[in-house]
């Protein structure tokens, strides 16, 4: 998929490639250590065509010990730069649920390893200021600007005096979009948020997204739910709302999972001029293309549901649906069961439930739903689509 700027049609200055979930782990930490760029296979000459790169460095880059939270804890180590500098990435966001995971010193050295490589970031800082910054750039005359913040899942987000990523500071992110628009020729919003797994975001997420569109952000990006989700135009702003996983391994078979794209961003002196979407796929040797034909079908059917505000919010309570008392009901003993074996890890996935959005509003809008009757009401289609993606397997 290919969209031209009906407003800037004149041709690119620099191209911008951006790109999801990126951490040296499980199968892929391995094939890195080994070779640093077969990693990416046929999708290398695709990055390298782009005269500045953007991705998600999801783990701390250094070995140390793991700090307990809800979620998986893991790192990378710091002979897999060679995979990050290789390509070459030129900058990486660090606004994630990842990157404290070897705690305060580990994301130091993280930051100190990536400034060595000449790799710029944003997203994470010693306190609030720090991880609010954009990163400035300019590619090719065209001056950019990118913001980066996250939900601070885990407490991970930094306060005035303490260190962490950058947290839900919509407004604030809002305010330094609009101020922005005065002092660069683009403005990009990169966003970690949203329910993992999910085929659409909820509606929390599209709120946002909308608001930072409205704020003059001229494309927002989100990953983190680990599967690919649509876009549409806010705005008249294109807005992508999950790329899914990039070099991220994950064993489980589930076709939705081993797929994702990145973008190619045209821009100029006048903003953003194209987007094209490049999909891939991921196996067990490493990132591979993906046939654009049929990646545009499935972006195609996963984005009609997102050009309206009421039909999203349709294909969220088709999730809710599909998850149903059941779901809930697993849940909540797999928390239990945690209590009863690691008090401290259950007492971690039971206050991100409560406290980070999109556990929070996951439980929020589906027990509601319970108490009032309507878990199951929700289109079919919306009901199908959730099905999809939590059972289709890779063909085999």
């Amino acid at each position: 998929m290919l969209w031209e700027n009906p407003l800037n049609k004149a041709p690119f200055q620099a191209l911008l490639d951006i790109s999801g979930d990126w951490a040296p782990i499980r199968h892929y930490g391995e094939l890195m250590s080994s070779d640093p760029t077969g990693i990416y296979g046929d999708l290398l000459p695709e990055l390298r065509k782009a005269d500045w790169r953007i991705t998600n460095l999801e783990a701390p880059m250094t070995s140390g010990e793991l700090i307990v939270k809800s979620g998986a804890a893991f790192h990378g180590e710091e002979h897999h730069f060679s995979s990050l500098t290789a390509v070459p990435f030129d900058a990486v966001t660090l606004a994630n649920n990842h990157t404290f995971d070897c705690g305060v010193s580990g994301f130091q050295r993280t930051a100190q390893l990536l400034r060595e490589n000449g790799i710029a970031y944003c997203g994470a800082g010693m306190n609030k200021k720090e991880a609010l910054e954009p990163l400035e750039v300019e590619v090719k005359g065209v001056k950019i600007a990118v913001f980066n913040f996250s939900e601070g899942e885990d407490r991970m987000a930094a306060g005035d005096d303490s260190p962490g990523v950058a947290g839900w500071e919509v407004e604030a992110m809002e305010n330094a979009i609009w101020q922005a628009r005065e002092k660069f020729h683009a403005v990009i919003a990169i966003v970690h948020c949203g329910l993992e797994y999910v085929p659409t975001p909820p509606p929390y997420v599209y709120d946002c997204f909308d608001r930072l569109a409205a704020a003059g952000a001229d494309l927002v990006v989100g990953h983190h739910p680990h599967v690919p989700q649509g876009m549409t135009f806010l705005h008249e702003k294109p807005v992508f709302f999950s790329l899914g996983n990039f070099v991220f391994y994950q064993p489980k078979p589930l076709a939705y999972r081993k797929i994702g794209y990145h973008l190619h961003v045209g821009v100029n002196d006048k903003g953003i001029s194209s987007v094209e979407v490049l999909p891939y796929q991921l196996t067990d040797a490493g990132v591979r293309r993906f046939d654009p034909v049929q990646f545009d079908g499935i972006l195609d059917a996963i984005s009609a549901c997102l050009e309206k505000r009421s039909s999203m919010e349709e294909a969220w309570n088709g999730f809710l649906s599909y998850y149903g008392v059941e779901g809930y009901l697993d849940e909540l003993q797999r928390i239990i069961n945690e209590m009863k074996e690691n008090s401290g890890k259950g007492a971690a996935m039971l206050r991100n439930r409560v406290m980070t959005l999109q556990h929070l509003h996951h439980w929020n809008d589906g027990l509601s739903r319970i108490v009032s009757g309507e878990i199951h009401k929700a289109p079919e289609w919306a009901k199908k689509l959730a099905e999809i993606y939590f059972t289709t397997e890779v063909p085999k």
